[in-house]
């Protein structure tokens, strides 16, 4: 395929993409955690995800909003979803839920785990 017959993506149509794909993170981590015990050891496991060179900071941070997530930037291109549930092992849960979707999402994703 050249370039010239390659199918156009706009922003719109991307955003609208990486938006569902957030939204269906958010979802399936909340179902991951409704009946799960917060046993275990107190942490701050976060995910992360890589920036794509498509959307600004500040427009990431909408995407995530709309979602009805918080991010912050995490490191240099990277960003961390700052929401946190439960103490322990909810928490942990909740955000390998999202990283799992988040990447099959189209995401680059990794975990941070930290225990307090």
């Amino acid at each position: 395929m050249t370039d010239k017959t390659r199918p156009t993506i706009t922003k719109a149509e991307r955003r609208a993409c990486f938006l569902e794909g957030a939204q269906d993170a958010r979802y399936q981590a909340y179902e991951a955690i409704e009946d799960c015990a917060d046993d275990g050891t107190c942490n701050f496991d976060m995910c992360i995800f890589r920036k794509e060179k498509f959307f600004t900071e500040a427009e990431y941070v909408k995407i995530f909003a709309d979602a009805g997530l918080s991010i912050r930037k995490y490191a240099r291109g990277w960003f961390c979803v700052n929401e946190f549930h439960g103490m322990a092992w909810r928490n942990t849960e909740f955000h390998r839920t999202l990283a799992r979707v988040l990447k099959e999402n189209g995401y680059e994703t990794s975990m941070h785990y930290q225990i307090d």
